[in-house]
């Protein structure tokens, strides 16, 4: 499970990285619409990748402080 999370995690951040690239290249040829659209993105998927980041330690924590 923690496996599984970590791998969530990292594919999140590379997909922050995508959308930034894009969102860059796309202001620097002026296309507003897009670069307005992943600068969207960037910021929803910054927010699922920090979301999943509390919830694995939440989760890591409660494993190793109940014992198992």
């Amino acid at each position: 499970m923690i496996e599984f999370a970590a791998l969530l995690i990292f594919c999140l951040m590379i997909l922050n990285v995508v959308f930034l690239l894009a969102g860059v290249y796309s202001e620097t040829k002026h296309y507003n619409r897009a670069a307005n659209f992943f600068a969207f993105l960037l910021v929803a998927n910054f927010a699922l990748s920090v979301g999943v980041t509390v919830l694995s330690i939440i989760f890591i924590l409660g494993y190793y402080l109940s014992g198992l």
